[in-house]
């Protein structure tokens, strides 16, 4: 009985006979590219070698670094016509002055010196319009309440790229709080604040100022949102879900904030200045007539 006789499969371009090893299918790229290079369209039983193949693959990357470097030649045209705006901008800002080694505020070198935070500075640029630069550094007592008595070291300042798009996203936060607020106290009167807060508008900036630095400002509450919440919470005792109603945020952010805030006053300079036996001495406490009692 007569057995089959081997089959031998040629290189469609070369012509060498393959080994079953260095045999291979010719896809669609590689069959574009043989049709040019030999005049000879290959079919589906075609194979070609190994080094054919590889050749195949150079002059499809030729081809395609050559329409990589066109069209990097017209992009660069493009935005050689296209004026490009500057690394950095003078703008007519007054500016503190900068470094690490010295506080930004009162100019004193320290070496307890602490970046002033980012929300800080926003909010000293929005009230007093003046830029503190970023990476600046000041004495931590500042931050309790004497930060709005800087004074600027130059009038103009020079911004990055990078430095006016976080006042421009700084700006959008803000605006888009406020729509959100339901409750705003900056419309409210003295006698309002009493009623709710139980302090005067002037304490509750006073008590802002304590917590500045040690409470988080976010996308849905401010710092003096996180105050007004604490303190609708000591002076009435309202519910967490009452106080996510009335200013718009989630229980969990009330949670947060009434638990930030507390820890600010309590490991801040708030109790050891107003609180306890060191707030005041002796000599200014009020007494009534000759008995030297106390007034209670």
């Amino acid at each position: 009985m007569l057995g089959k006789a081997p089959r031998f499969y040629d290189c469609f371009h070369c012509g060498r006979r393959t080994k079953p090893k260095d045999r291979f299918r010719i896809s669609k790229d590689h069959k574009q590219v043989l049709s040019k290079l030999s005049g000879r369209t290959p079919s589906e039983h075609h194979f070609i070698c190994n080094r054919c193949r590889h050749v195949c693959r150079s002059y499809i990357k030729q081809k395609n670094d050559r329409y990589r470097k066109t069209d990097n030649f017209e992009t660069e045209n493009r935005t050689a016509s296209v004026p490009l705006s500057p690394p950095s901008v003078v703008l007519p800002f007054p500016s503190t002055s900068r470094g690490h080694s010295y506080c930004c505020i009162c100019k004193k070198p320290g070496p307890k010196l602490i970046v002033v935070p980012t929300d800080v500075r926003h909010r000293i640029f929005i009230t007093r319009e003046v830029i503190i630069p970023a990476w600046s550094r000041c004495c931590p007592v500042h931050l309790q309440g004497t930060i709005d008595d800087l004074k600027p070291a130059t009038e103009k300042t020079t911004l990055s790229r990078t430095t006016i798009t976080q006042l421009i996203k700084s700006f959008r936060d803000e605006v888009i709080r406020q729509e959100r607020t339901r409750l705003d106290f900056n419309s409210l009167s003295n006698a309002e604040h009493m009623d709710l807060l139980g302090i005067s508008r002037e304490s509750l900036v006073d008590m802002e100022r304590y917590i500045e630095g040690r409470v988080r400002a976010t996308p849905a509450r401010s710092v003096r949102t996180s105050l007004t919440i604490f303190l609708m919470k000591m002076r009435g005792g309202e519910s967490n879900k009452v106080l996510s109603t009335l200013f718009n945020v989630s229980k969990s952010s009330v949670r947060r904030c009434i638990r930030s805030v507390r820890s600010a006053l309590m490991s801040g300079e708030f109790v050891r200045e107003k609180l306890g036996f060191q707030h005041t001495t002796r000599e200014k406490r009020p007494y009534k007539g000759n008995n030297q009692d106390p007034v209670q």
